[in-house]
């Protein structure tokens, strides 16, 4: 994958070690952490650092890309897209996060889709998925309209929450993408 991905507003850049503090603030919300997997809150002291070096040794199993608006001169951090590693090498795990500042502007549909676009042409995926929590209903509505299928209901871990939170998983297969393009 490119390091860099422009859309017609964003730039999804590589991250580095100035997105801590962005990371932090964003990541230590209660209303961001409860609707991620993987995110604790309160959202500890370090933990960004210690996200972005493992991504900038490649030490993570994923591409993380810093969303930042392209008409910022300095190209902020307002979230972060990624796509995991999976056993199978034709699939991916998308996963992403918005900072409260970016919200209801359509910021998150943009870059899932250029970061689902990337995958599926540069890595030639069979399948990028996802799962959701149930009550967050803008997550899943920014997977529908990237295309995404719903599929089985199940319960995981919520860090934020401290408790299981029911989950739905979905697919993007790339036949359905390709369509979706025209071809």
């Amino acid at each position: 994958m490119r390091d860099t991905l422009k859309t017609e507003r964003l730039i999804l850049r590589p991250l580095r070690p100035e997105d801590a503090g962005p990371i932090s603030l964003y990541a230590a919300d209660l209303n961001v952490s409860r609707m991620l997997a993987r995110v604790p809150h309160p959202y500890p002291p370090g933990a960004a650092e210690a996200f972005i070096e493992r991504a900038l040794s490649g030490q993570l199993m994923e591409t993380v890309y810093a969303i930042a608006f392209a008409a910022s001169e300095t190209h902020e951090l307002v979230g972060v897209v990624g796509l995991r590693e999976r056993g199978e090498t034709n699939e991916r795990r998308l996963g992403y996060w918005l900072g409260a500042p970016a919200w209801g502007r359509g910021v998150a549909t943009e870059a899932v889709r250029a970061v689902v676009d990337e995958g599926f042409a540069d890595l030639a995926l069979a399948r990028i998925t996802s799962d959701v929590f149930l009550d967050n209903l803008t997550s899943r509505r920014v997977l529908e309209k990237t295309g995404f299928v719903f599929g089985n209901e199940f319960e995981q871990f919520c860090p934020a929450r401290n408790q299981m939170a029911p989950s739905q998983h979905c697919t993007l297969a790339r036949v359905k993408w390709a369509a979706g393009r025209g071809g």
